[in-house]
């Protein structure tokens, strides 16, 4: 199966068709720190999992830390001004085959894609998002509660334009 054959599959598909797992373990990212009662181990962790029912091998994992202090002008518009630079990595069989860098917003509310920043001369101008970064951080953050109706207001909050 190729890359564009898994995007048709996650594009037509509905939330319905995802099972998903909370809380997914990656057990070859153990960091070990020492502390006073000797060394200890802890995994890092993506926050969900969701296997497409319909192709078991196909599955998306999101929320694992790539920056636990994430700073960007555009997520100051949201009530929680803490955010974390995620990833969003699209497996098949268990193997990475795609990835998208996200950002969990307000209060952990929301993962939105990162945005490509738009300059004029010196100025940001504005933050684009891609169509395929708008309906995979889409459907994750339905299969995570969050509604379709609520998170295009988080997109349009942050002040993202969609480039097709």
């Amino acid at each position: 199966m190729t890359l564009y054959e898994v995007r048709q599959h996650i594009k037509s598909s509905r939330s319905d068709m995802w099972n998903v797992l909370p809380g997914f373990p990656l057990p070859d990212r153990l960091r070990r720190r020492t502390t006073t009662s000797g060394p200890e181990f802890e995994a890092d962790n993506y926050d969900h999992l969701a296997v497409y029912m319909p192709v078991v091998s196909l599955s998306i994992a999101w929320g694992l830390t790539d920056d636990d202090d994430f700073t960007e002008e555009w997520h100051q518009n949201f009530a929680d001004k803490k955010a974390r630079g995620v990833w969003l990595d699209i497996l098949w069989n268990g193997a990475p085959i795609d990835r998208q860098a996200g950002v969990v917003v307000d209060g952990a509310k929301c993962t939105l894609p990162r945005p490509k920043r738009e300059l004029e001369g010196e100025a940001t101008i504005g933050w684009e998002i891609s169509g395929w970064q708008h309906l995979i951080f889409g459907l994750v953050n339905t299969l995570a509660g969050v509604s379709s109706v609520q998170f295009e207001d988080y997109v349009q909050k942050a002040g993202f334009f969609v480039r097709e």
